[in-house]
Formats: C-alpha cells, sequence, structure tokens
C-alpha cells in the first residue's frame, strides 16, 4: 500500500466508475473491471458451493459477469478474458 503523510492509504487505482458496477446482491460482487468480473464468476461458484447463495443467484452474477467481460474483451465473453 502507498504511504501518505507518514500513513499508509488504500491504493484507489481503480475508478469510481469501476468500483459502482457490480453483479452481486447488495454490491457483493464488482465487476467494473475485467480482473474483478473474472473473480466474480468464480467466486460465484464458491460461494453456491459453499451454500451461500442459491444457483439462481449464482447464475446471474455470472451472466452479469461475463457480460462486463465482453465489455472489455472486444466480444470475447470467456471468464479467462481469452478468446
Amino acid at each position: 500500500m502507498p504511504w501518505k503523510n507518514g500513513k499508509m492509504v488504500a491504493n484507489t487505482t481503480a475508478s469510481p466508475q469501476a468500483r459502482s458496477v457490480t453483479a452481486g446482491p447488495n454490491g457483493s460482487f464488482p465487476v467494473g473491471t475485467a480482473k474483478n468480473a473474472r473473480l466474480a464468476v468464480s467466486g460465484a461458484a464458491r460461494s453456491y458451493n459453499a451454500g451461500n447463495i442459491s444457483k439462481a443467484t449464482e447464475k446471474t452474477i455470472q451472466s452479469k459477469a461475463r457480460a462486463q467481460l465482453g465489455k472489455f474483451n472486444g466480444g470475447s465473453a470467456t471468464a479467462t478474458g481469452r478468446k
């Protein structure tokens, strides 16, 4: 983390717009960047397998995250970001 005035401050490299795009309930899965969208796809599967969310919620999160990935990757909606 970077330092400012002798104190550690949060790294805020993502734009506020990137942080505001979410796929989960109550903003639980941010998808404003390609990295966050990929993490949301796998995180939704982990949350479902742990019993924290329903299958429908998992599919909704993955669908929204893959749609965002398509925007970042020029139309490719794969979880890995590869075409």
